[in-house]
């Protein structure tokens, strides 16, 4: 099944011819410009089993190409749900059987693919990675960030430490991982260049309200799109609920809860620029002077300054 999430701009226009690109026309002061419909997934990814899961995601693709999607999103691990087992599964340079099947999935289909993966930049190094991919063409390769080592993600996984953007369709998307949303820094960082940022993630139900949380809060500070994406089902012992959103840049939730294992939204590229013009939060900004400053016991401070 599929669910259209609630954009306005999409509801009032469904009818109007699509433009050669298969998407829907946007119309703000008398102009034309084009939306970006993205699809997000919610599948209940197998444990561990790279051949089931990519048959999902074939099958998940293709409804997402027949909706006129542009880009369709994939959670965190998408091929093998987390594992503590990475080196079993990691791609390595000369054999990459996940990066190998979403890249020829692109080659056969009209849009993009955003998925997660395991992949080892240097022997016993394996890393979790967010890609996306388009005619068979890595558009970007992100390690993340932060290994979450209350679940052992440390132990297991090497961490990155580059932060990448990429152009799609009028938009610069960047990407992150689960575990990263909560280090706000690194989201202003990407938000200096992007409109929209993809999260991915294997986020447990029993914590789900902190996900939705995030996301929102995410989105507030950096004035983007956030695209949050998660798996359902269990895997490992942990249980999954569905809940892929998107938060537009004022915060305001564009997709409805669904079970459903596809839900389809309309992305403007206009709408960030609008709400960063109105309400320029980032020029206020002083990130010369978070880079150095320290907080300080006040007593000691002042003694120290007055020499009393």
């Amino acid at each position: 099944r599929v669910n259209i999430g609630s954009n306005r701009a999409f509801q009032k226009m469904k009818w109007q011819t699509r433009d050669d690109h298969g998407h829907l026309p946007e119309i703000r002061y008398g102009i034309m410009c084009a939306l970006m419909k993205i699809a997000l997934t919610q599948q209940e990814t197998a444990w561990e089993d790279p051949a089931a899961n990519m048959r999902v995601c074939a099958r998940l693709a293709e409804d997402a190409a027949r909706a006129g999607a542009a880009l369709v999103v994939f959670p965190e691990f998408t091929l093998t749900g987390f594992t503590p087992r990475p080196r079993a599964f990691a791609d390595a340079p000369g054999a990459a059987p996940q990066l190998d099947f979403f890249r020829a999935l692109s080659r056969r289909l009209p849009l993009g693919l955003a998925f997660g993966c395991i992949r080892a930049a240097e022997p016993d190094a394996p890393q979790n990675r967010l890609v996306v991919v388009r005619n068979g063409t890595i558009l970007l390769d992100y390690a993340k960030l932060h290994s979450y080592s209350f679940g052992g993600e440390t132990r297991a996984y090497s961490r990155g430490a580059d932060l990448f953007t990429t152009a799609f369709d009028g938009f610069t998307l960047g990407g992150l991982i689960c575990y990263d949303l909560r280090f706000p820094e690194v989201f202003q960082i990407a938000a200096r260049t992007a409109d929209v940022l993809l999260v991915i993630g294997n986020w447990p139900a029993d914590r789900i309200e902190n996900w939705y949380t995030l996301l929102r809060a995410r989105a507030l500070e950096t004035q983007c799109y956030l695209v949050g994406v998660n798996r359902a089902g269990s895997g490992g012992g942990i249980a999954y609920a569905p809940s892929s959103v998107v938060f537009d840049p004022t915060g305001r939730r564009l997709t409805p809860p669904t079970p459903d294992e596809l839900i389809l939204c309309d992305l403007a590229p206009r709408r960030v620029r609008e709400v960063r013009a109105a309400f320029p939060l980032r020029s206020d900004r002083r990130d010369d002077l978070y880079s150095t400053l320290v907080c300080r016991d006040y007593t000691l401070a002042a003694t120290q300054k007055t020499g009393v």
